[in-house]
């Protein structure tokens, strides 16, 4: 393993900090993109499968945006629908 040489007037520990921050932040967009298919999941879970698969597609992608432009601002803002969310069964696939 090569480990990063420090530049003039940095610290090993400020270019580690930088690597923790990164990987924080790569985790943090992979989380919202999963909780944006669990929502996407569950708001439609009686819908056929080939749509259940290409929101979840489609909202793994775009996740925080999924979240805010689709189940906010268009499905419970504008269509008044709220989706029943489980706690049990978070990705509902069938």
């Amino acid at each position: 393993m090569v480990l990063p040489q420090p530049e003039k007037g940095d610290s090993i520990f400020k270019i580690y900090f930088k690597y923790a921050w990164l990987y924080m932040f790569v985790f943090f967009i992979f989380i919202m993109n999963i909780m944006a298919v669990s929502v996407s999941m569950q708001c439609n879970k009686h819908r056929g499968m080939f749509f259940k698969i290409a929101s979840a597609i489609f909202a793994f992608m775009f996740g925080f945006i999924y979240i805010m432009v689709n189940y906010f601002a268009y499905r419970v803002t504008l269509k008044k629908e709220y989706c029943d969310f489980s706690k049990v069964n978070i990705f509902p696939i069938y």
